[in-house]
């Protein structure tokens, strides 16, 4: 299985972070991560101004990567990259108490960098590389779901339904006050 390294200079991530990451990856046969040297745990303070690329021009700070993928090259091998501190600033605290939301939230960043290894392996699901790796993660994620909450499955239609209902409702809140903000 690929090794899960973690390097951080002043951030202490949460326990779970690295074990989250280790139960994804259990998930996965060898074919899906064959070829990774290994996933990093790191944090933005590490990441070197301009060692992210630009997806389809749009500039990424610092704080809005989560996670990139470094394919392999003649001098080195192919490494997924995790942005810890971002991951766990993008939500509430009291969000990552609840194990299904840590492997949810942290397994679409993992799941769609793995997506692009995969990708660029030859094995693409999709027309273009982000298309490709959304189109994977979407595929891991359901491969990791229905394996470890096999439980869920009877209940699983309608929670989406909630879900995506919930979604939407706080679309239209977030527009309201949008368009209210900008009225006044």
């Amino acid at each position: 299985m690929v090794p899960v390294r973690e390097d951080y200079r002043d951030y202490k991530p949460p326990a779970w972070v690295g074990k989250t990451v280790r139960n994804l990856l259990d998930s996965l046969s060898e074919r899906h991560v064959g070829g990774l040297s290994a996933i990093v745990l790191t944090e933005s303070a590490l990441i070197p101004k301009g060692r992210t690329r630009r997806v389809a021009g749009k500039r990424y700070a610092m704080k809005e990567c989560f996670g990139f993928y470094y394919r392999r090259t003649s001098r080195t091998a192919a490494v997924v990259f995790l942005v810890v501190d971002n991951i766990i600033d993008a939500r509430p605290p009291r969000y990552w108490r609840i194990p299904f939301f840590r492997q949810f939230d942290v397994g679409t960043i993992l799941f769609h960098e793995i997506g692009h290894h995969l990708n660029h392996t030859g094995r693409s699901v999709g027309a273009g590389q982000e298309a490709s790796a959304i189109e994977w993660q979407r595929r891991l994620s359901r491969m990791h779901f229905q394996t470890k909450y096999w439980y869920l499955r009877p209940v699983a239609k309608p929670l989406r339904l909630i879900w995506g209902w919930l979604g939407q409702t706080g679309q239209r809140q977030r527009a309201a006050s949008l368009s209210h903000r900008v009225a006044h």
